[in-house]
């Protein structure tokens, strides 16, 4: 059984919208969030890529808001910071995401 479904101006296929569904505020607020609790424990971006295993690059990419990770990095994040995973949230509710509602 083959599902059709429309791509988006991304490229990414969402079945159910028709769209990607992409928060670019929140993910920018994440990363924010996550660069001022990195720097708040005095944390260089090289330390946490030798703790995450992730490439220093990618950090700075999140960190900018440039992409999006996968939650299982969120919690290695997390562990690798000290703090619970919900810290990282903490930031005022994107206006993009209150559009749909």
């Amino acid at each position: 059984m083959s599902l059709s479904y429309v791509k988006s101006e991304t490229n990414k296929p969402d079945k159910k919208r028709g769209k990607s569904y992409k928060d670019e505020a929140g993910v920018k607020m994440f990363g924010a969030r996550m660069r001022e609790i990195r720097k708040s424990k005095l944390i260089t971006q090289e330390q946490l890529e030798h703790a995450t295993g992730f490439d220093l690059r990618q950090i700075g990419r999140i960190e900018r808001g440039e992409v999006s990770t996968s939650l299982s990095n969120i919690f290695k994040i997390a562990e690798c910071l000290g703090v619970p995973v919900h810290e990282l949230f903490l930031f005022p509710a994107p206006k993009e995401a209150k559009k749909g509602k």
